[in-house]
């Protein structure tokens, strides 16, 4: 399933830097253009490499693994036709690596990075990195170097310096079908685990298999027997279970590959679950009915499974068939159990096998695994692009790839909604000719026929033949007999040719040719039986040529022509055959109306002129015969073909059906008014068509068209409804009110302001949930604005709005205070008195929002007696180490606010005793 071809692959590899380069791998491919190209493979088979010699690469450092200018070395893949990679490493020499993957065009990049590991691979710290959702065909670089060494018993005293050594590395394709991976017995999440079926026609399909749970409780039995292929029964042989039934349950699931591996792990307490349980998984090859059917195969039975990991294996699975899978507990053992897939269960959906085909041949494609829904298909030469089943025939030889996408089982799972699958075809050329040839055949004796240019021969039917395989034979029936070649060359392609034989065994001269042709085509091909030494055709009129064994005859006007071919064998006499060629007017039919849509749900009548019998054919399976016009409800887009099976040359129509989805409901936007008068509605969606307007929420004639819609002078509230119509389809309708209050406006403001500095200053805010209103401030520090809704203030206090218009006015208030961090203010006492007694004995200032000031006092003749730049010191009264005397003194005072401002004092003190 989905793989390339290796010479193709080679060939890739060879040259995927430069056409017509051929780039060798360099020893230590320490750069993405030496990259060592690597094959994915079905399985994970290690290859050993090594790190020496390499060194760093001019690619940007990756984004994990420690990553300093190691000696990194560089690998190069392509991504498969499944879109997934696994690349795994294992430890040699080098012990503890790192790995990044990129994807580019080609090795000059440039590498974008999707992937870095330094960890989980098939040795302890080791990198291992999966894949999925990858173009196929896409150039996968893979980055691998040796991390930090860090450990003194590794590196002696070389640590935090990158190792050389060996390493070893594989890439293998990462199957959707295959299950949670080798060895995978641990315990999952089983929430999304849909409960097994208590009967078989009730198996729950298992749409994951990372970890599906179950128990053995709260089931009765099931049982049937037919023969020696049931289920047994309680008067019965236990048919093909291998053991007897208590409380079995049932699942089923869809064969991904012909094996499957699966880990069944037991639990249980020792009193409820001490045998364990009976596990049996059954079939049908003959894809009949399954349940309580003569034709079920049981591809394994094990009795008593017991508490523990179980490894259960099966072979020669059907791919895409459902299969079934029992548990029951043993002797009505109560346990519980968890299922783990190893390998070969499908989970999403699968195209199928890659397939190989001759050109010319139909190639059936089929979904496997798809839950219910629409199946769609993208590739070329397709009969259509939606069902279960397609049919692909490609026109030229090549490789041509064809996805699925269709609903996934694994939804029911918390999985994607759709899954895609991918599927390769290779046609390969057709056999276009061989020669057959005679000798004898006038003599009584028979004829002899000798086939050359091919590889294989069966002859049909065996009377009067010498042999039904090989060449040469010697044919000479008891009557005129036609056999028929099959000859095939070396790719297996076939292709097979006549030739009549009489009962003298004479060769028999025929003519195969298509008899009824359309006036204007290319013609029909007249073949004379192979044998004769030579052929002449009469008359010459519309032939290609009078000579040959094929001709081509093509009239030029319509009517019956009938040709005659001479053939002449050395030693017989003359033998002849004619044809008559039909040649019909040509017209094509015409399907009506030429632009068909519909909207989703809908119906539309398609109508081919001339009116005749004809067949139909559709999207998901469609089909019609013997009328002129069909009506379709068509879920999706997608074409219809019209043809008359009994008249060649009316030639086919074909019409593209476009269903069209029906737009959203458009969100309003209701108006108001509290006087009489109209009202203007909106709506705020987007509406790429036309938006009509309703009175009535279904039915009615529209009142008006447009993004906006004027009521009519309203008194009170009335309801109006609008929709939007793209391409001809109209989707429900919004109500949209247009509502009568008659109220004075309703004021919104903040409830309260601070002016911060340095600003000084703060702006206010104000709304009205009315329209066409008109806003007055008041307060005690309005700068502007005062007749808007946001004025700037400069004082605090109580500012009022007052909101007017046709309905009254309606007020709200809003306190503006100061940010005490912006005032600033000195207070500079005019007496102190420094006598002791502990009452005003310094003199000290009160300072508020001051961040820096000096102050000076002096005596009355101008003799300075205290100075200070500090915001905390006070003056005592002393000078030189004396109190002063009881007098008047002066003082100069400059202080710097927190704003930034200056404030600058002077005055008098007076000192008392």
């Amino acid at each position: 399933m989905r793989r390339f071809c290796s010479a193709a692959k080679r060939l890739l590899f060879a040259a995927f830097f430069l056409p017509g380069t051929l780039v060798m791998a360099q020893l230590t491919n320490d750069d993405p253009c030496g990259a060592t190209p690597i094959e994915v493979g079905d399985e994970c088979v290690f290859n050993t490499f090594a790190t020496n010699g390499a060194t760093r690469s001019a690619v940007a450092d990756p984004t994990c693994g420690d990553y300093a200018g190691s000696n990194d070395v560089w690998f190069v893949t392509i991504a498969p036709a499944s879109g997934t990679l696994d690349i795994n490493t294992t430890a040699g020499t080098l012990r503890d690596m790192s790995m990044a993957i990129y994807t580019a065009n080609s090795c000059n990049g440039p590498l974008t990075e999707i992937a870095c590991a330094i960890g989980g691979g098939a040795s302890t710290n080791m990198p291992r990195v999966t894949l999925t959702q990858l173009n196929p065909g896409t150039y996968v670089f893979i980055r691998v170097w040796d991390r930090v060494c860090t450990s003194f018993i590794l590196c002696g005293f070389n640590q935090d310096q990158y190792q050389q050594g060996t390493f070893g590395i594989c890439v293998k394709e990462n199957y959707s079908y295959v299950g949670s991976g080798s060895g995978n017995t641990g315990s999952y999440n089983c929430g999304n685990t849909p409960p097994a079926g208590n009967t078989c026609e009730e198996a729950s399909v298992i749409c994951t298999f990372d970890g599906y749970c179950g128990s053995t409780s709260g089931y009765t039995p099931e049982y049937w027997f037919n023969g020696s292929q049931g289920l047994g029964g309680p008067a019965t042989s236990n048919g093909i279970f291998c053991g007897s039934i208590e409380n079995n349950s049932f699942t089923k699931f869809i064969a991904g590959t012909s094996d499957i591996v699966l880990d069944v792990i037991v639990s249980g307490s020792t009193t409820a679950c001490d045998d364990g349980v009976q596990f049996m998984m059954f079939g049908n090859p003959t894809g009949g009915p399954i349940c309580q059917s003569l034709e079920i195969v049981s591809y394994g039975c094990l009795s008593p499974m017991p508490r523990g990991t179980n490894r259960f294996n099966a072979s020669g699975l059907t791919i895409g068939q459902e299969y079934y899978l029992m548990v029951d507990g043993y002797a009505g053992d109560i346990c519980s159990y968890q299922i783990n897939a190893i390998s070969g269960v499908l989970v999403g959906v699968s195209a199928g096998e890659d397939r190989t085909v001759c050109l010319g041949e139909d190639v059936t494609l089929q979904v496997f695994g798809a839950a219910a829904g629409l199946v769609e298909w993208s590739g070329p030469n397709l009969s259509s692009t939606t069902g279960q089943t397609v049919k692909a025939r490609p026109t030229t030889p090549g490789t041509y790839q064809y996805i699925v996408d269709a609903p996934n089982l694994g939804a029911a799972c918390g999985g994607a909604a759709r899954s895609k699958d991918t599927v390769l075809v290779t046609v390969l050329p057709a056999f276009e000719d061989f020669t057959l040839t005679q000798t004898g055949g006038c003599d009584g004796n028979g004829v002899t026929i000798t086939v050359t240019g091919a590889t294989t021969f069966t002859w049909t039917p065996s009377l009067g033949l010498s042999a039904t395989t090989g060449s040469p034979v010697i044919a000479k029936p008891p009557v005129p007999t036609t056999y028929t070649v099959y000859a095939s060359n070396e790719n297996g392609c076939f292709a097979t040719k006549n030739i009549s034989v009489d009962a003298n065994g004479v060769i028999i001269l025929t003519i195969d040719a298509e008899e009824t042709i359309c006036l204007g085509s290319d013609g029909t091909t007249l073949t004379a039986s192979s044998g004769f030494d030579s052929y002449t055709w009469s008359p010459s009129t519309g032939l290609s040529g009078t000579s040959g064994q094929i001709v081509t005859a093509n009239p030029t006007q319509a009517g019956a022509f009938t040709y005659t071919v001479t053939g002449t064998l050395a030693g017989c006499p003359d033998a002849t055959a004619s044809v008559t060629i039909n040649v019909e007017s040509s017209s094509s039919i015409n399907i009506e109306p030429a632009d068909a849509a519909v909207c989703a749900g809908g119906s539309i009548t398609l109508t081919a002129n001339p009116p005749s019998a004809y067949s139909w054919t559709g999207p998901n399976g469609f089909n019609q015969s013997d009328v002129s016009s069909i009506t379709v409800s068509p879920s999706a887009t997608g074409d219809y073909i019209v043809f008359s099976p009994g008249l060649a040359c009316l030639f086919p129509d074909t019409i593209t059906v476009k269903v069209n989805p029906f737009p959203v409901a458009p969100q309003p936007q209701n108006g108001n008014r509290c006087t009489p008068g109209s009202v203007i509605l909106s709506i705020a969606s987007q509406c790429n068509g036309t938006v009509n307007w309703y009175e009535l929420p279904t039915g009615g004639q529209p009142v008006g068209t447009g993004l906006t819609f004027e009521t009519p002078s309203i008194s009170e509230s009335v309801s109006y409804y609008a929709s939007c119509t793209e391409n001809g389809c109209e989707g429900q309708r919004a109500e949209v009110v247009a509502t009568f209050e008659n109220i004075p406006p309703l004021v919104d403001v903040t409830e309260q302001a601070e002016i911060t500095c340095p600003e000084r200053q703060v702006q206010l805010s104000s709304s009205s949930t009315s329209s066409d209103v008109t806003y007055q401030w008041q307060g005690p520090g309005i700068v502007s604005g005062a007749d808007s809704p946001t004025p700037i203030v400069n004082k605090d206090g109580i500012y009022t709005v007052t909101v007017t218009n046709d309905c009254g006015t309606g007020t709200a208030s809003v306190t503006v205070t100061e940010d005490p961090e912006c005032i600033c203010e000195v207070f500079i006492p005019n007496a102190f008195s420094p006598n002791g007694d502990g009452k005003n004995d310094r003199f000290v200032l009160q300072q508020d929002g001051i961040v820096s000031s000096r102050l000076y006092i002096y005596t009355r003749w101008g003799e300075r007696v205290f100075e200070t730049t500090s915001l905390d010191e006070s003056w005592d009264g002393t000078y030189q180490g004396k109190m002063a005397q009881a007098d008047v003194f002066g003082y100069y005072y400059e202080g710097t606010c927190n704003t930034g401002e200056k404030v600058i004092r002077q005055g008098n003190i007076t000192v008392v005793k």
